[in-house]
């Protein structure tokens, strides 16, 4: 099955494509070090570096895009590493370096959504994993962003 069914979206706007479907998967990039040296993967987050790298090089680079298959990409395996709890906390943390990035109003807007929603997954995730305490500071983190008010009536589960 291919990653992206609708490539051309990708290259007519590659920014805002990521917003939609991830399309820069491990194995899918190929970088001349003439135009993007070693030194361009420092300051990546430790999470989400691929959605910060593609943000990075739609904003920065021209990017040339494929209509064809090829690599192969597993997602979504039982072992993968975004199933684990320190990928799920480690998640805000990720976004708020995307959005250190000179990104369009838009861009930013759609990824502070994200960002929310990261926090309060966070707080699911430790909630699931016993850690009341931890949960709650993810969850008023989640509560003071402008995106928070969806997750109110999650307070209850707090409380239980």
């Amino acid at each position: 099955m291919l990653n992206v069914p609708d490539i051309a979206r990708c290259a007519d706007d590659p920014l805002r494509a990521v917003l939609d479907r991830m399309w820069l998967k491990p194995g899918a990039a190929l970088f001349r070090t003439a135009t993007i040296s070693a030194t361009y993967f420092e300051g990546m987050p430790r999470y989400l570096e691929w959605t910060y790298l593609a943000l990075r090089l739609a904003l920065e680079r021209r990017i040339a895009f494929l209509d064809a298959p090829t690599f192969v990409y597993n997602e979504d395996t039982p072992r993968s590493l975004s199933k684990s709890p320190e990928y799920v906390t480690g998640q805000p943390e990720a976004l708020q370096a995307v959005l250190r990035l000179p990104l369009p109003s838009d861009v930013r807007r759609a990824l502070r959504r994200k960002y929310v929603a990261a926090l309060h997954g966070a707080s699911v995730n430790d909630l699931g994993q016993g850690r009341k305490t931890e949960a709650w500071k993810w969850h008023l983190r989640t509560l003071r962003h402008l995106y928070g008010w969806r997750y109110v009536t999650y307070t209850r589960h707090l409380f239980v």
